[in-house]
C-alpha cells in the first residue's frame, strides 16, 4: 500500500467537492460497518471470519475510494492493519511447540480472530439498537402532543375540609352497610315486595331524627331494613343532605359517618 493511493493533503481535500466523499463513503460510517456490510454481503458467518477473503474485500473497498480525508481514513487503514496483522499471524509458519500453545491457546478462546469478533457483534448490537430507536423516533413524530391543562375543577372529589365527606366515603359506608345485610341473611330467603317510597323513607328518617336528638351513627339509621329498604333510605338520605336538612361529617379518614339534624323543615 503506497502513500499515493490516497491524497491527503489539505489543499487536495479542500479541492475536492464534499459530495464526492459522501457518495464514496455514505454507507458506512466507519470500519465496524464497513466489515459487517462485507460479511453480511458474502453470507459469511460472523463467528467464523474468513480474514484473507475479508481482508481482500476491505483494502479494495479502500483503494476504490477516490478521496481519503486523513482523521476520517485514518480508522479503515487502522483497521486494515489489524486485519492484515491477524492474517499474517494465521498464515505465518509455527513449530511443534508453539503449534501445541497455539492450539491450547485457541481451546481456552484465544483465536487471533476474536477480537475482531467480539468488535463486530457489540457493533451489531448498537447498531440494531440505534435502528430500533430511530423507528420510535420516526413513530413518535407521527403524534400530536397536546398541551397539559389544569383540571382541579373537574376533580370527582376535591380537596376537603377536616370532617367533611366525600362521594368516596359515602359509597364506602354504604358497601358496608350492604355488606353487613348480607352476612346477616339465611341461604335462603323468599324476596317480599314493599312500597316503601323514598319520600316515605325521608319522612321516617326526619322523625327519627327529631326524636333521637344529636349526632347519630350512619350504621344505626340503616339497621333492620330489606336490601329494597336499604337502597330506598340511602337515597332519601342523599336527598336529606342535598336539601341541606341533615348534615354528614367525618373526623377522620375511613372513620364512621355521623349524620346530624339541621332543625330545618
Amino acid at each position: 500500500m503506497k502513500g499515493s493511493q490516497f491524497p491527503q493533503a489539505e489543499d487536495n481535500q479542500a479541492s475536492q467537492p464534499k459530495q464526492n466523499w459522501q457518495v464514496n463513503l455514505a454507507v458506512f460510517e466507519g470500519p465496524l460497518d464497513l466489515l459487517l456490510h462485507l460479511i453480511q454481503d458474502l453470507e459469511i458467518d460472523i463467528y467464523d471470519i474468513p480474514i484473507a477473503q475479508i481482508t481482500q474485500q476491505y483494502l479494495s473497498y479502500i483503494h476504490s475510494s477516490n478521496v481519503m480525508v486523513l482523521d476520517q481514513g485514518g480508522d479503515y487503514l487502522v483497521m486494515a492493519a489489524t486485519l492484515m496483522a491477524i492474517k499474517s499471524q494465521m498464515l505465518l509458519p509455527r513449530n511443534d511447540q508453539v503449534q501445541a500453545n497455539s492450539a491450547e491457546e485457541d481451546d481456552q478462546g484465544q483465536d487471533p480472530r476474536n477480537y475482531l469478533m467480539a468488535l463486530l457483534i457489540q457493533y451489531r448490537r448498537f447498531t440494531e439498537i440505534s435502528k430500533y430507536l430511530s423507528g420510535r423516533e420516526d413513530q413518535r413524530l407521527t403524534y400530536i402532543s397536546k398541551p397539559k391543562e389544569d383540571l382541579s375543577d373537574l376533580e370527582s372529589d376535591p380537596t376537603l375540609k377536616p370532617g367533611q365527606v366525600s362521594v368516596s366515603d359515602l359509597q364506602a359506608a354504604f358497601n358496608r352497610v350492604l355488606n353487613d345485610y348480607a352476612l346477616r341473611q339465611p341461604q335462603a330467603s323468599q324476596v317480599k315486595a314493599s312500597r316503601v317510597s323514598v319520600s316515605d323513607k325521608m319522612e321516617e328518617m326526619v322523625a327519627d331524627l327529631r326524636d333521637h336528638p344529636g349526632p347519630v351513627s350512619f350504621n344505626r339509621l340503616f339497621d333492620h331494613q330489606s336490601r329494597y329498604e336499604l337502597v330506598t333510605a340511602f337515597l332519601a338520605l342523599l336527598e336529606l343532605t342535598k336539601l341541606n336538612r341533615v348534615k354528614l361529617s367525618q373526623d377522620h379518614l375511613d372513620d364512621e359517618i355521623i349524620i346530624n339534624w339541621n332543625g330545618e323543615d
